[in-house]
């Protein structure tokens, strides 16, 4: 499975402000960049955490890219997966409304009230329990590509999802813009949450591309070393 991580962040390195919801600070050129990048992979993956606070439509937009998709042999969209360690999530919202998309759940096994938590999700996506405590992450890359026959994905956060992948040291690739604008503040989050990791265990990776846009944008491409 090859994985990647694609997020936005402020020049002081926050992808929201303290109250972790959505801020828009990105251009109309960063969001069509965006769009042609998740067309170029089988699954999209975003947290629960993220579903609740923006709703986002994990979809393609551009006609032209669903085109090519479809002539490429490809589905019109990719699958688009919530993590959830509760696997209580939003059922109602803009990610729920194109019934073109294929959605997946993915949570662990523990959940004590798992029936009455996933049976409302049922008519709504395919569920996946995976792991014990917590999401096995190859087991969930092994069951999206059984399933699906996945074998690219598309990390869009928020930063504990990411985080979970680095430290697993699935990611491979990076795709990072970073825009003109400062959040400030201590408790916003940034693109790896969780207990960062030690200077032993950095994840490390090699640049490979950089753009600019006419907004003052910077568009980063980091290979896994």
């Amino acid at each position: 499975m090859h994985i990647a991580l694609n997020f936005a962040m402020s020049i002081d390195g926050k992808i929201s402000d303290q109250h972790k919801g959505p801020v828009e600070f990105v251009s109309r050129s960063d969001r069509k960049r965006m769009d042609k990048l998740r067309a170029e992979y089988d699954a999209i993956v975003i947290g629960a955490g993220t579903l609740r606070a923006e709703n986002p439509p994990v979809k393609i937009q551009s006609q032209k890219l669903k085109e090519m998709r479809i002539d490429a042999g490809k589905a019109v969209h990719p699958v688009a997966v919530i993590m959830s360690r509760t696997a209580k999530v939003p059922k109602e919202g803009r990610f729920w409304k194109d019934p073109e998309v294929r959605r997946a759940l993915v949570t662990p096994r523990h959940i004590s009230d798992a029936t009455a938590a996933l049976n409302p999700m049922i008519d709504k996506c395919k569920v996946f329990c995976i792991g014990e405590r917590s999401i096995n992450l190859p087991e969930m890359c092994d069951a999206l590509h059984n399933y699906y026959g996945t074998e690219s994905m598309l990390v869009e956060g928020g930063g504990e999802v990411n985080a979970s992948f680095l430290r697993d040291n699935l990611v491979d690739e990076i795709w990072a813009t970073v825009c003109p604008v400062i959040i400030g503040g201590w408790a916003g989050p940034t693109p790896a949450g969780g207990l960062g990791f030690s200077p032993d265990k950095f994840p490390k990776f090699k640049l490979v591309d950089m753009e600019t846009n006419d907004a003052g944008e910077i568009f980063l491409h980091y290979l896994r070393r």
